[in-house]
């Protein structure tokens, strides 16, 4: 996971998930093995003056996660 210059729809959901459960950016990043840069960078990118994820981001997250239309 670590190292690739983009980070993943599954790593954000998870970097989220994390933040809500209150865990620092230092512990995310371990989780993760990226950097506490990217982690933060993430963090401030979808984040809301009151702290939160914006709605926006999370509906991403689960457009993201749904399983495509049209299959069989």
């Amino acid at each position: 996971m670590g190292g690739d210059s983009h980070l993943t729809a599954a790593e954000r959901d998870r970097i989220a998930d994390l933040k809500a459960e209150g865990h620092t950016v230092r512990a995310i990043d371990q989780a993760l093995g990226r950097s506490p840069a990217t982690i933060s960078r993430e963090l401030r990118r979808s984040a809301l003056p009151s702290g939160g994820l914006s709605p926006r981001y999370r509906r991403r997250l689960v457009f993201a996660q749904a399983p495509a239309a049209g299959g069989a």
